[in-house]
């Protein structure tokens, strides 16, 4: 009987074991990160593809997707773009690429996201002291690429991350490294993976943490203005594996059709799939369409499209004007805008 008890007892706690694992898993870790609006992809081809775009990626934005991709480019590129984010907000990019040697290519990017003026607003002056406060978020990246083979690219980007409110600011650095690998399969089948955001963590600190509290309150006669300074958490930065393979569907001179389908494991949220189709007509109009942010709980996102012109000008030089959509649900929707000049 006491044996039997015991199993028992071994039974019930192992079953206890996996289901506090179960609801583990059940929560994630949203919101628990610095430096949120790295997650906000850039470039309009990728929106318009749901995010799916490391193994694709082959334009000025792999600078952000997979720094491996700025491989492709032939000679030089530069590219701005502007995204309408939510609440108002805009999210600036800038990117530039050029090609060192015949393997070798450079690249650098900018993203910048202001947050407009506010009031300033104390117990004292509930309605504002007639001073006003504003923020940004900027990441600096520098990228090297490298074309190891014919079939397999390889690039890393070192980026420069601070976040700044009014007088208090947060900043790190961090790594990106990507590689791109084409196969012998059908479809010409490449396969990408990336890790973003792999660095240290970001502290809030500034004089606007300093200030000064009575210690007793309830005493008379003290010190009522001591002076502290207020000690915040340190977080770190929204780090995500995405790995992604890439397919032709169509590749003929008038019809150009291909797929990718990327998961992502991110450190702030659970995992997903991100999906996208792209369509060429004479390497002039493309017109894209995805899902993003596939099986993960209470997404906000979901379908997404885009298009995109193509004109060729002078001595082979290519320009490109892109549009990505994005909905984010009750948040509201995305809008993208970007200019691309290269060869």
């Amino acid at each position: 009987m006491r044996t039997r008890m015991i199993k028992l007892s071994l039974v019930f706690g192992v079953l206890a074991s996996f289901t506090e694992a179960a609801q583990a898993q059940l929560i994630s870790k949203t919101g628990t990160v610095a430096a949120e609006f790295l997650q906000i992809g850039v470039g309009e081809r990728a929106m318009g593809l749901g995010g799916a775009y490391v193994a694709m990626a082959n334009d000025i934005s792999a600078l952000y997707w997979n720094p491996a991709g700025i491989t492709h480019i032939e000679s030089y590129g530069i590219s701005l773009s502007k995204t309408n984010w939510i609440t108002d907000l805009e999210l600036d990019y800038v990117g530039a690429v050029y090609r060192l040697r015949p393997n070798a290519v450079i690249g650098f990017s900018l993203q910048w996201m202001g947050y407009p003026p506010l009031e300033v607003r104390t117990e004292t002056y509930p309605d504002g002291t007639g001073e006003t406060f504003d923020g940004y978020d900027m990441a600096a990246g520098l990228t090297y690429g490298l074309q190891v083979t014919n079939r397999f690219r390889l690039g890393g980007t070192l980026k420069l991350i601070r976040q700044n409110i009014w007088h208090t600011s947060a900043q790190t650095a961090a790594i990106d490294v990507g590689t791109q690998f084409e196969t012998d399969l059908p479809g010409r089948l490449v396969i990408g993976a990336v890790i973003r955001n792999f660095g240290g963590q970001m502290k809030m600190e500034g004089r606007d943490l300093r200030g000064f509290i009575d210690p007793d309150p309830i005493s008379l006669g003290n010190n009522d203005r001591v002076p502290v300074n207020l000690e915040t958490d340190a977080w770190p930065l929204p780090m995500v594996f995405q790995f992604g393979v890439a397919a032709w569907l169509l590749d003929t001179q008038m019809h150009k059709m291909r797929v990718e389908l990327d998961a992502l494991h991110p450190n702030a949220n659970h995992e997903s799939l991100n999906m996208g189709l792209e369509y060429s007509f004479q390497d002039r109009f493309e017109v894209r369409a995805g899902y993003n942010s596939m099986f993960l709980p209470d997404a906000e996102s979901g379908l997404t499209a885009g298009m995109g012109l193509r004109k060729t000008l002078f001595n082979g030089h290519l320009l490109r004007i892109d549009y990505g959509y994005k909905p984010m649900g009750r948040l509201g929707q995305t809008h993208s805008f970007g200019l691309t000049i290269g060869r």
